[in-house]
């Protein structure tokens, strides 16, 4: 099927739709996994909502584009909070701000992955992100992210988080100290050989 919707014209949304009604109608599924690769903002869109108004659950969404386009990014984390799984692999502009004015209720994802997250800021790690279970973020710069706020945040405040990933692509910080005074247990070190 996803080999199928792959190839679907853009233009015609809605035999892609018949598709999908026909094999929920068949198969008796209310939840489904989305994968979008290349796609614009008007087909993303009009296919989320599309899913939302046939009161379909999306179990995994997963978006992969080269084209930047802020929107998609905006829109599915607005959108698509009650997913088991989210995964972003869209590049943003680099003024691109997620929720500067309003405050959003908590992401209570399984797994939140964003690949291009030099936007991500500390209020987006512990505001938003936080009751997440599994959280990898990317490419985070570390301009935006205060770590010791939010390991801080993590370790004494109620979390689901049982696991975040961050990954820089410039470390101008030391983890000495972000880890002072942080109740942690040393773990022995393994000789690994390649």
């Amino acid at each position: 099927m996803w080999t199928f919707l792959k190839s679907v014209d853009v233009g015609a949304p809605t035999n892609v739709q018949r598709l999908l009604l026909f094999v929920v109608d068949v198969y008796n599924t209310p939840a489904i996994d989305l994968v979008f690769d290349e796609r614009q903002f008007d087909f993303v869109s009009g296919f989320i909502n599309y899913i939302h108004s046939r009161k379909l659950h999306i179990q995994n969404l997963k978006i992969s584009s080269t084209i930047v386009e802020d929107e998609i990014v905006g829109f599915v984390l607005d959108n698509c909070r009650a997913a088991s799984e989210v995964h972003l692999n869209c590049p943003t502009t680099p003024g691109f701000d997620y929720l500067k004015k309003t405050p959003t209720p908590k992401f209570s994802l399984d797994k939140l992955t964003i690949n291009y997250a030099e936007w991500v800021t500390t209020r987006h790690l512990t505001n938003l992100f936080i009751n997440c279970k599994h959280v990898i973020l990317d490419g985070c710069d570390s301009k935006n992210l205060k770590i010791k706020q939010f390991i801080k945040k993590w370790v004494y405040e109620y979390s689901q988080l049982k696991y975040a990933s961050l990954t820089f692509d410039y470390v101008d910080f030391s983890m000495n100290d972000i880890m002072r005074r942080i109740p942690s247990k040393r773990v022995p070190t393994r000789t690994t050989s390649e």
